[in-house]
């Protein structure tokens, strides 16, 4: 995957992971998300295994990936993410609309 075809839209939140579990280990997180986009070939963005990769991945529907995630929080920042893509996609597409309207 190129990196200069990769970029940052937006800052969509942070969320806090905070457990006391004695198993495992304590755990003391902060996670923040960023709405990216890539404007290169989507069958060229690879999952690299590191922290968190659980050796599984799909592409989903939006209401798929909604269904896989437990936390309350991070299922709206995903949500939002998804709607301002859907937002910014009518937006072009009223320019492009427009641009056909002046130039005819």
């Amino acid at each position: 995957m190129s990196l200069d075809k990769l970029m940052v839209k937006q800052f969509l939140g942070t969320t806090s992971l905070r457990s006391n579990e004695t198993k495992r280990g304590h755990l003391n997180k902060d996670v923040t998300y960023f709405l990216m986009e890539y404007k290169g070939n989507p069958e060229d963005v690879r999952v690299i295994e590191g922290e968190g990769y659980i050796g599984v991945y799909k592409r989903a529907t939006i209401q798929e990936v909604i269904n896989l995630i437990y936390y309350e929080d991070i299922r709206e920042l995903i949500r939002s993410s998804y709607f301002l893509v859907k937002q910014d996609q009518k937006v072009q597409n009223a320019k492009q609309e427009l641009l056909k309207k002046i130039s005819a």
